[in-house]
């Protein structure tokens, strides 16, 4: 088992900015001190010179819609991923369109979530599934295919222009659950030389420690 697979959810959604650890760093911090109005943005701090140590500050779980804390890491092709604590946020996905909007990179929103709903005595247990390429530049979505479950209806859709690498035969298939799946998703982002799902895509050591932001009320 990876070390990503060990810390899902958190790790099932997330951003890859296509630019600089440093810069996004930066553009970070003012993000959240906008967002977070009421609240204490600690700095950016070192928080692992290995993956299992970076990945360790994603432990202390938020159960909220709003993560307490972000983990970024440097990739072996100069980006910068990102991660959040809170399992609900399902990666945060709509802090994509400022941080594009104000800085001159592009990002990449991915979700590889499976589908764990099950019936209960109590009622119903797990999270629904859901898959997303989400491509974001100077803050609108300029790529988007996605499969949804939505409270246990499958919802498939489309949106911008596609991407040279995409299979729009599959699209066509009877099944909205063949339509986009984990395999294409992975697919689609080794295309743009993009692996987060595979411990080896992220450049952590030393002199590339993850860093991390903490999010905590005012006294």
């Amino acid at each position: 088992m990876s070390l990503l697979t060990r810390v899902a959810p958190f790790t099932n959604a997330g951003h890859i900015f296509l630019a600089a650890i440093q810069e996004v760093t930066q553009a970070l911090h003012s993000f959240l001190g906008k967002t977070y109005r009421n609240a204490k943005i600690g700095q950016p701090s070192p928080v692992g010179t290995t993956l299992p140590n970076a990945l360790e500050f994603l432990s202390v779980t938020a159960d909220d819609k709003f993560p307490t804390r972000l983990l970024l890491l440097e990739t072996h092709n100069g980006y910068t991923s990102v991660f959040n604590n809170a399992w609900r946020s399902r990666g945060w996905f709509e802090m994509a369109f400022p941080l594009t909007k104000s800085h001159p990179f592009q990002d990449v929103y991915f979700q590889s979530q499976p589908n764990t709903i099950r019936k209960t005595e109590g009622g119903l247990t797990g999270q629904y599934g859901a898959l997303q390429f989400i491509r974001v530049a100077d803050g609108q979505i300029t790529r988007l295919i996605e499969l949804v479950n939505d409270g246990g209806r499958w919802v498939f859709s489309t949106q911008g222009t596609p991407e040279p690498f995409e299979d729009l035969k599959a699209y066509e298939a009877p099944r909205k659950p063949d339509r986009f799946t984990a395999a294409l998703l992975q697919k689609y982002l080794a295309a743009l030389d993009l692996a987060p799902f595979d411990d080896q895509f992220f450049l952590v050591d030393e002199q590339h420690p993850g860093i991390g932001f903490e999010i905590a009320n005012k006294p």
